[in-house]
C-alpha cells in the first residue's frame, strides 16, 4: 500500500523542493525512487538527497530536488518491492509560472520611474485642456442668455425695430430738395430719434 499526501508539486527553476511517499508493506518491502521516463534508481547526489525511515512496516520515503532545472520536471515514482509483490506511486513536478500579479508589479514599477519625469507635463496639459473648455463654455452661455434674452422681446418690439430701421434707411436715401426738403428731412429725423428712445426704453423694461 502506498500513500502520497501530494502528488501534483509546483516549482520554478531554482528552487529546491520535497516529494514525500509513504508505504506499508509485510514483509518488509525494498524501497527506491526513480524518474518515470527511465528505469534508474536515483541515487543520492549533490542534485538528489534520498531518505528512507522505516518502522516494522511502515516507510517514509522522501526525495529532496536541489536547484530544479528544467530537465527535473517531470514525474517521479516511489516503489516498493517484496517478496509477494511490488507496488508504486506517482508524483508529477510541474514548473510554476509567474503569476499575472508578479508581471503587473513589474510593470507598475517600470510605469512609475517614467511616469514621474511626465507628470509635470501632463498637469500642465491637463491645465490648458481645463481652461479652454472652461473658456468655451462661458462664450457659450453668454451667447444662449443673449439669444434668450432677444426671444423674451414681444412681436411688438421686434417690429417696432424693424420700422425704425427701415425709416432711418429712408432717410439716408431721400433727396428732398430746397429748405422744405431739409425741414422735412429733420422733422424725420426727430420722429426717428424719438421712436429709438422709445424701442430701447421698452427694451430695457423687457430684460429686467
Amino acid at each position: 500500500m502506498i500513500w502520497i499526501p501530494h502528488q501534483l508539486i509546483f516549482a520554478s527553476t531554482g528552487d529546491t523542493v520535497s516529494l514525500d511517499c509513504y508505504t506499508e508493506a509485510f514483509p518488509m518491502s525494498i524501497n527506491y525512487w526513480t524518474k518515470a521516463d527511465s528505469c534508474s534508481i536515483l541515487q543520492p547526489n549533490e542534485k538528489f538527497s534520498v531518505s528512507i525511515s522505516d518502522n516494522i512496516y511502515q516507510v517514509s520515503m522522501k526525495l529532496v530536488i536541489s536547484g530544479v532545472e528544467q530537465e527535473d520536471f517531470g514525474s517521479y515514482k516511489c516503489i516498493a518491492k517484496n517478496s509477494l509483490g511490488s507496488t508504486e506511486g506517482v508524483i508529477r513536478l510541474y514548473e510554476a509560472k509567474a503569476s499575472i500579479y508578479n508581471r503587473k508589479e513589474a510593470a507598475n514599477a517600470e510605469e512609475e520611474d517614467g511616469g514621474e519625469k511626465n507628470k509635470d507635463d501632463t498637469d500642465t496639459t491637463y491645465r490648458e485642456t481645463y481652461e479652454e473648455v472652461r473658456i468655451k463654455d462661458a462664450s457659450y452661455e453668454l451667447m444662449r442668455n443673449t439669444n434668450t434674452k432677444e426671444s423674451r422681446l414681444p412681436k411688438s418690439a421686434h417690429l417696432e425695430r424693424q420700422r425704425i430701421s427701415n425709416f432711418i434707411t429712408a432717410l439716408n436715401c431721400a433727396q428732398c430738395p430746397g429748405d422744405v426738403g431739409v425741414m422735412t428731412a429733420l422733422f424725420r429725423l426727430f420722429i426717428a430719434a424719438v421712436w429709438i428712445c422709445h424701442f430701447l426704453c421698452s427694451r430695457l423694461m423687457t430684460l429686467k
